[in-house]
């Protein structure tokens, strides 16, 4: 059975978001880089669902990334990795929830951001719910933005996966060794230009609705590919599903 959110409601829900939301910077002061201590944060505050979270480099410059562990229950707005530097986030357990616009990494001229994901559930709950990657200036020279997205485990649900964020030349970039990113149709689902891409190993990605005809034009071009062009991927195409499903696994 397909459920429709009452538009009336989604609309309230953002406006209040949108409202009361602040942005609220990375300073990994705490000593434990746990997302959960409210001293690795500007200001002893731990980011909520209206609020805006900065990873940004140098204070979130490897290694001293936020850690999302078991037990942990993280929310934001947005979650942004947009400044000059080398920005990480690690993720092995527990649940981070994105309340609004979803999360931009790699965003912003001399930025290369990377997130480990080896357990845990990422869910995009808000509008427009977009993974945004490298997204750049048309005037920066190529490559200025950089995303990388290791994946061992876990879950994403992202309504929309933009890669490079509009292809003015950032490099993006999803290893998906294992564990399930599931794509929605938000935005044009997922939306890959020239240096975007994604390589599956024990890894699945699921893509709302019949998708077949663009991953096939992916894979030919060699954007997405299994063990790194080395291997095979398999399609699975299932009408059962809600406005069927489309899975992708090496």
């Amino acid at each position: 059975m397909c459920t429709r959110l009452n538009p009336f409601i989604t609309l309230v829900l953002v406006v209040c978001s949108m409202s009361s939301a602040a942005a609220i910077p990375w300073t990994g002061r705490g000593g434990d880089r746990l997302w959960s201590n409210p001293a690795n944060w500007q200001s002893s505050k731990v980011p909520t669902s209206s609020d805006e979270a900065y990873v940004d480099a140098p204070a979130a410059a490897a290694p001293n990334g936020p850690i999302i562990q078991d037990g942990i229950d993280a929310k934001a707005a947005l979650l942004a990795c947009d400044v000059a530097g080398e920005p990480t986030i690690t993720m092995t357990g527990g649940i981070l929830e994105l309340a609004g616009w979803g999360m931009w990494c790699g965003d912003g001229r001399g930025c290369r951001a990377t997130f480990n994901m080896g357990g845990g559930t990422i869910d995009f709950i808000g509008l427009p719910g977009i993974f945004e990657m490298a997204w750049q200036e048309a005037s920066d020279p190529p490559g200025s933005c950089q995303a990388t997205w290791n994946m061992t485990g876990g879950t994403v649900n992202a309504k929309g996966v933009d890669m490079p964020g509009k292809g003015n030349g950032g490099y993006a970039r999803i290893n998906l060794y294992g564990g399930v990113f599931n794509v929605g149709t938000a935005r044009g689902g997922l939306v890959m230009y020239k240096n975007g891409l994604i390589t599956i190993t024990e890894g699945t990605l699921v893509l709302e609705g019949d998708e077949r005809m663009k991953v096939d034009g992916l894979i030919a071009a060699g954007q997405i590919t299994a063990y790194d062009g080395a291997g095979y991927l398999e399609l699975d195409f299932d009408e059962r599903k809600c406005d069927h499903g489309f899975a992708l696994a090496a």
